[in-house]
This record gives structure tokens, C-alpha cells and sequence, in this order.
């Protein structure tokens, strides 16, 4: 008896049932704040042609574009297998994406759209194509990149700021590579900056006539504003201080706007 039911096992095994694992709970911080992008979509690179944004939908796992030329405007939604949780534009018909799947893998990924315009100059639904620039799993050094921007030194390399480490580093998206800029705490080629382990609601960054790049800081909730400096503009940023109140900005020579380049 016991040899018969080993052998219909072994005929006729049971289908095995494979549970998913249920969606990852991503920190609230991260998405707490509505990120977009201004974009263009050009025919080529000698002129444009729509101009519009894009802006990230964290609860549908979208990127959506919407464009305008002239009267006309498009709004076109590409899905994706993430949460996302930052966005930067990088050319003028791409951007970069950094996300967290169900699993918890951390990825960044290059969205790139073709023919927004059709031959007739209407807006219509743009070719999409992804590549993946960086993927960490949960259990990786970096995980949870939670902003991002574009470096005014190099248009080929973004800011990355994780979450877990507060480590924030440079990311060429033409060869993958990364550089540690600053961190909150410890030693080594990087900026140590304390602030870093605050909850930033967004960065900001202007290029100043005496201060070189300037990236600030910014957090609703406590005083003072970092703010993260590249003197020589060399695209990696060497030194930091502390905006403390109004004096301060106008003491540190900050408030003119005509020594902001535009």
C-alpha cells in the first residue's frame, strides 16, 4: 500500500502552489514629496519641438508624461514593475527613474521616449525604451534612493541620495560607474555632512559668480539649510556649511539674484 502511494507520487506529483511575496513596505519619507521634471522633446538636437513635464505616480507605478505643442497636448502614462521614488531628466527626450520593486530590489533606470511628433506635427504616444543602470537587493550596501538631480558640470551624471545610508553619490549614466560625494558621518575622498541624516524634502542646485555650484538642502521641519558646495566646478562638490537664518543668506552674499547665473 505504501509502495503504491510512493509510485503515484512519483508518476503524478502535485502541482506546487508559489505564494508572491507580498508588496514591500517602503518608507513614507521617501514618496512623501511630488517630484516632476521639466522635459523637451526635440525632432533632433538643433531645436525643439514639445515642451512638457514629466512626474511620477508612486500608488499606479507610473511615469507620466505630458507634452504640449502649440494648442495641441498629449498625456502619455508608461507603467513599470516599481514603486518610483525619484526622477531627473537627463537629454532632452530622457529621464532617470530610481524605484523599489515588491521584492525590495533598489533599481535606476533610464526611461527614453521617440516620435512624440508625428510627420503631421501632432502629439502622440512616444516609443519607450528602458535600461537599467544600477540594482541593488535588500540586502545590499545601498538600497532606497530617494532624490536625485542632475549635475550642472556634466549632463551624463546625476546626484543619487539612498535612503538606508544617507550616502550620496554620482552616477555617470553612460558607464554605470559611482562616486561617494558626501556622507553623514566617517572619513575618506567624500564630504562628511552631518545633515545628510535629515528627511530632505527636496535639493536644489544654482551655479553662483563667487561660490561655484551650489546644492541646498532643504527640510521643512528643521532649522538652518546645508547647503553642499563645488568651488572649482568639477563636478564633485569638496565642502559644506550651514545657512543658519536671513542674516546669514545676506552675510554669506547669497541674496543678490543677479550673481546666480541662469
Amino acid at each position: 500500500m505504501i509502495a503504491s502511494v510512493v509510485l503515484a507520487l512519483i508518476v503524478c506529483p502535485q502541482q506546487q502552489v508559489v505564494t508572491p511575496p507580498p508588496p514591500y513596505a517602503i518608507p513614507a519619507e521617501i514618496t512623501r514629496v511630488s517630484q516632476f521634471a521639466r522635459v523637451t522633446w526635440r525632432r533632433d538636437s538643433n531645436g525643439f519641438g514639445a515642451r512638457g513635464n514629466a512626474r511620477l505616480l508612486p500608488s499606479a507605478k507610473r511615469l507620466r508624461f505630458t507634452w504640449t505643442l502649440g494648442w495641441d497636448r498629449h498625456t502619455q502614462d508608461v507603467s513599470m514593475d516599481m514603486t518610483p521614488t525619484a526622477l531627473v531628466p537627463l537629454d532632452f527626450n530622457a529621464v532617470a527613474v530610481a524605484g523599489v520593486d515588491r521584492w525590495g530590489g533598489t533599481h535606476i533606470r533610464t526611461y527614453i521616449l521617440d516620435n512624440v511628433i508625428t510627420q503631421t506635427n501632432k502629439l502622440q504616444d512616444g516609443d519607450v525604451s528602458v535600461n537599467e543602470l544600477f540594482f541593488s537587493s535588500p540586502f545590499d550596501p545601498q538600497t532606497h534612493v530617494y532624490r536625485m538631480w542632475r549635475s550642472p558640470a556634466n549632463s551624463q551624471e546625476v546626484f543619487v541620495l539612498f535612503w538606508n545610508t544617507r550616502s550620496l553619490q554620482k552616477l555617470d549614466v553612460l558607464t554605470d560607474t559611482r562616486t561617494v560625494v558626501a556622507q553623514p558621518s566617517g572619513t575618506g575622498p567624500f564630504v562628511t555632512m552631518p545633515e545628510l541624516d535629515r528627511n530632505i524634502d527636496f535639493v536644489w542646485a544654482r551655479e553662483h559668480v563667487n561660490y561655484g555650484y551650489l546644492y541646498f538642502f532643504y527640510d521643512s521641519e528643521l532649522p538652518g539649510l546645508p547647503v553642499l558646495q563645488d568651488a572649482d566646478k568639477d563636478g564633485t562638490p569638496e565642502s559644506y556649511f550651514v545657512i543658519q537664518d536671513a542674516q546669514d543668506w545676506i552675510t554669506r552674499g547669497l541674496e543678490d539674484a543677479a550673481l546666480y547665473v541662469e
